[in-house]
């Protein structure tokens, strides 16, 4: 499933500027604030969360986001130059924020459901529960929103309409796929 999130960060949210919340939407929007690639932020981030989980929510909760911290940046490595060959055009944004909220609502709602951890923003929500029991889908939101809002400031109204679009699509299908399989 990771490396299928990987596809789906190289082949349609960064080259469609597609910055809707989450590890992903935080890399694109680095990668077009900073130019820094999406391999290296997510592989750094996701080590540094790894190890804050390791101290504040102990090794058993923590396990399945080593995966994640490992594998997730090398799939986005190995699959980075496969969209060279072919290209989303910009006419077709709508469908492709929709697709590709439908594939980030799959795979995190398959990993979900398995019991694992995709680390990242989850992984740092679950840190801030344990830390200052603030709650997971709160912090989740908070920081999801902090994300859009800042796609909005960078990259401007269209591109955080279609990463609004790019957010409810992927939790429709997250939401069938925890309650409804």
């Amino acid at each position: 499933m990771l490396f299928v999130g990987a596809l789906n960060l190289n082949f349609i949210l960064r080259p469609l500027k597609l910055a809707a919340g989450g590890i992903n939407g935080l890399s694109v929007l680095i990668e077009n604030i900073l130019s820094i690639n999406p391999f290296f932020f997510i592989f750094a981030f996701q080590l540094i969360l790894f190890l804050l989980a390791l101290l504040f929510l102990g090794k058993e909760k923590s396990f399945s986001a080593f995966y994640a911290t490992i594998m997730y940046p090398l799939y986005i490595m190995l699959s980075e130059k496969i969209p060279n060959y072919i290209i989303i055009a910009e006419s077709d944004i709508i469908i492709a924020s929709i697709f590709g909220g439908a594939v980030t609502g799959l795979v995190s709602g398959f990993i979900c459901k398995m019991n694992k951890s995709p680390g990242g923003i989850v992984l740092l929500s679950q840190i801030l529960n344990e830390k200052y029991k603030i709650s997971i889908s709160l912090s989740n939101f908070l920081i999801n929103f902090l994300i859009l809002i800042t796609t909005f400031y960078y990259l401007g109204l269209n591109y955080f309409l279609y990463s609004l679009l790019l957010i409810y699509s992927n939790k429709q299908v997250m939401n069938k796929i925890l309650y409804n399989f």
